[in-house]
């Protein structure tokens, strides 16, 4: 489970990025 919110928050930041 930890493994998925490490991905989760990695997805979130690289959407982030992207918007920006």
């Amino acid at each position: 489970m930890n493994q998925i919110n490490e991905l989760s928050a990695l997805i979130n930041q690289t959407l982030d990025i992207i918007r920006n």
